[in-house]
């Protein structure tokens, strides 16, 4: 596999070189980033340079997959989960290469993030620190839980690395609603997968660098308006520029919402839902169901090479 390891663990020279930057709240630290864009991983590294992780990522450098980008973003997230499950990891943070850090992560930022993943329910699958939030709702003033887009910045817990090491994409099937705004790609299936939670204000965006998301053929068949933002480098700037303030606006109208059903003696806040969002994928091998629902203190569950 092409795996690339890492010089540093996550504590070594904290107190000297680290600059006080502690991610140990995590068991591994990995970066996809594909073989053809070494210009993107170059950038990853002086990202991670920013805020203490150089020489402490494994970078999961596959081949470009010779059909289907999405079945690509697919396959390097699955192995990025089997390998970390093969490490015994039970928790990881999982980077793209096209991560760009704002300017708010501190070593206090970071010891906020520790302590908000022991306090999130033990079924919790996924924290997003960056992402593109479609629907929120306020946990705390720093956690939202959420449907998003996006996987540049995410931590996954034990269960969702049990169950993406097993899952089949092509049996995957997602909400129809999510498909329509998201699309058919990981994020809309992590968006489905239900329990996946946001740090407030996000730490990371989307750089505006040309992605490899789309194949060559479907960028230029732009036919309706809207082919504008999906198939054309319009896509990465509005990912990378808007990405901010789509959160505030999101956010602003999960406010409003609160503040109405508040008003009428429904109030939510600070209550975690555990239906919501509640959208399983359908179709799901039944080990990789199992996976995805156990409680987060079981660890009996086993990794197979292939599901079903």
């Amino acid at each position: 596999m092409p795996f690339e390891t890492p010089l540093l663990s996550l504590t070594d020279g904290l107190l000297h070189g680290g600059a006080g930057f502690d991610w140990s709240f995590v068991d591994a630290v990995y970066c996809i980033s594909l073989r053809e864009r070494p210009d993107r991983s170059a950038a990853a590294q002086l990202q991670f340079q920013r805020v203490g992780l150089a020489g402490r990522v494994h970078f999961f450098r596959p081949a470009k997959h010779p059909k289907s980008p999405l079945t690509g973003i697919w396959n390097s997230h699955q192995a990025v989960a089997r390998h970390a499950l093969a490490a015994g990891h039970k928790r990881i943070l999982v980077f793209e290469d096209d991560i760009k850090f704002f300017g708010n992560v501190t070593a206090r930022g970071l010891g906020h993030i520790a302590r908000t993943l022991e306090e999130l329910p033990a079924s919790w699958n996924l924290f997003y620190l960056g992402h593109w939030p479609i629907r929120v709702r306020f946990i705390n003033r720093r956690v939202l839980q959420t449907r998003s887009a996006c996987t540049h910045a995410y931590i996954a817990n034990h269960s969702l690395l049990h169950w993406l090491a097993v899952a089949r994409f092509e049996d995957i099937t997602i909400d129809p609603l999510l498909r329509k705004r998201i699309g058919r790609g990981i994020d809309a299936v992590f968006a489905s997968i239900g329990s996946t939670y946001a740090l407030f204000p996000m730490l990371a965006r989307q750089s505006a660098s040309p992605s490899d998301h789309l194949s060559e053929k479907k960028r230029k068949r732009v036919r309706k308006a809207r082919h504008l933002v999906t198939r054309t480098r319009m896509r990465e700037l509005i990912l990378s520029h808007l990405m901010r303030p789509n959160e505030l606006f999101v956010v602003f109208k999960s406010l409003v919402l609160a503040w109405a059903t508040g008003r009428a003696g429904q109030s939510g806040r600070g209550q975690h839902d555990q239906n919501w969002p509640r959208l399983l994928p359908t179709q799901l091998p039944p080990v990789a169901e199992r996976a995805l629902l156990a409680n987060a203190n079981d660890q009996g569950h086993t990794v197979r090479a292939k599901a079903g």
